[in-house]
Formats: structure tokens, sequence, C-alpha cells
């Protein structure tokens, strides 16, 4: 009995792995337009600031950079200078 019931799960355990593995190989050839778009699309919703538009439309390998402006701007008030002149050079990076 208990042999059957570790062969079932082997089993159901490998079809799940077929499952997921069909999916993945699907998706694997689609994925960079799948990307693309979705990175297009974000960017129409997305609406200019002057504070912290530098910080909401970068992307995957530059958001790293920005990193440690990040911090000094959550503590500085919403509209004033420094924020601003961070956000432009942040933008300019």
């Amino acid at each position: 009995m208990i042999a059957m019931v570790l062969a079932f799960n082997i089993l159901l355990l490998n079809l799940v792995i077929a499952m997921l593995a069909n999916t993945y190989s699907v998706f694997d050839d689609r994925s960079t337009g799948l990307f693309l778009s979705k990175i297009l699309v974000s960017r129409d919703e997305l609406m200019w600031d002057n504070s912290y538009g530098a910080y909401l439309t970068s992307m995957p390998p530059l958001n790293c950079i920005q990193i440690p402006f990040v911090i000094p701007a959550m503590f500085l008030r919403y509209k004033s200078a420094l924020v601003e002149m961070i956000n432009d050079y942040v933008m300019r990076l």
C-alpha cells in the first residue's frame, strides 16, 4: 500500500514538472516581447513628476544605480528644490 502511494506521488510530481516545463518552453520564445510590451504599456500609464519621475520610469539595470539617491529623496519634502535637483541629476545618469 505504501509503495503504491509513493509511486503515485512520484508520477504526480513528474506530471507537474512536465506541465511546468511545457509552460516555460511556450513563454521562453515570447519572453522578450512580453517584457518590452509591459514596459511600453507602463510608460504610457505613468505621468512625469518633477520630484520623483526619474525613479518611476527607470528600467531594471538603471534602478540599481539609483539606490543611493532614493534614501535622501524619501526624507525630503515633495516639491522641494533639492528633490527636483536630485531628480534631474539622476535622470541625466
